[in-house]
């Protein structure tokens, strides 16, 4: 939406938006109410030439953990409740302005509040990967993935009920656990994804391999998409069983690493 300027209330709220580019909004200046509350899987949010946000403007936002402020001049902020359960509001994240607006935005009242950065000093991220998952497994068979994407590259997925991004970790690392190889790829979830108990009672009997979450992972995975499901591919995994005191190995597709 180039053209912009003020964003009316309840504009964007509840919706899947993912990630406020820069360029998105370039001559936005004013945000009124609760303009992206409760878009839970925004994570990232930059704008150029905001000039203000108003009172529970990205409230709910509960994956929010960067805000890139470019205006050169500081935005002014209604309230704090702006950012409430948000991970800008328990230091989770950070908020990015100009290196000359660092310590104006740190004097103010309401931003001070917050984790300030200068954008200058914005940590450079790897790659964004947007091909499919049949265009990955393609780089796999053809031996471009090599050449395609490196270690610590993102891709933006669902799983089940939950959106996040997944990192690359290692590259032939993990064997197959059809015993044809290794598995080219292995990702590691950059976020929590769930929170669970280990099993069902109070108990660690049969160890990894008999324990509940390990049964809800795998059941998550089967609600995905079939393209994802069909890139995911079991591998060899050990763990430690405490019952018996030896080393085991199982097959998994989703795991906890230790």
């Amino acid at each position: 939406m180039p053209n912009l300027v003020n964003c009316g209330e309840y504009a964007f709220s509840n919706s899947g938006i993912v990630e406020i580019e820069a360029g998105s909004f370039p001559k936005l200046e004013r945000q009124s109410g609760n303009a992206f509350m409760y878009c839970t899987s925004l994570k990232k949010a930059t704008f150029e030439n905001l000039k203000s946000i108003s009172n529970q403007c990205f409230y709910g936002c509960s994956n929010l953990s960067e805000l890139i402020l470019l205006s050169n001049a500081k935005v002014v902020l209604a309230a704090t409740q702006a950012f409430s359960n948000t991970p800008l509001a328990s230091h989770l994240g950070q908020i990015y302005v100009p290196r000359s607006l660092v310590d104006i935005y740190k004097s103010d009242s309401l931003w001070k509040t917050f984790i300030i950065s200068a954008y200058e000093d914005y940590p450079v991220s790897l790659g964004t990967i947007h091909d499919s998952w049949n265009e990955i497994l393609a780089a796999e068979t053809d031996g471009s993935y090599l050449q395609k994407y490196s270690i610590g590259d993102t891709k933006f997925q669902q799983i089940g009920d939950y959106t996040f991004d997944l990192e690359i970790v290692s590259f032939d690392k993990d064997d197959l656990a059809d015993g044809t190889g290794k598995a080219h790829i292995t990702w590691f979830a950059k976020h929590i994804m769930f929170k669970a108990p280990m099993g069902s009672s109070n108990t660690n009997l049969g160890g990894w391999a008999s324990c509940k979450l390990r049964s809800d992972l795998r059941n998550m995975l089967n609600t995905s998409d079939s393209d994802f499901k069909s890139a995911v591919k079991e591998v060899n995994k050990t763990y430690f069983d405490y019952n018996d005191h030896t080393t085991k190995t199982v097959a998994d597709t989703i795991w906890i690493p230790s």
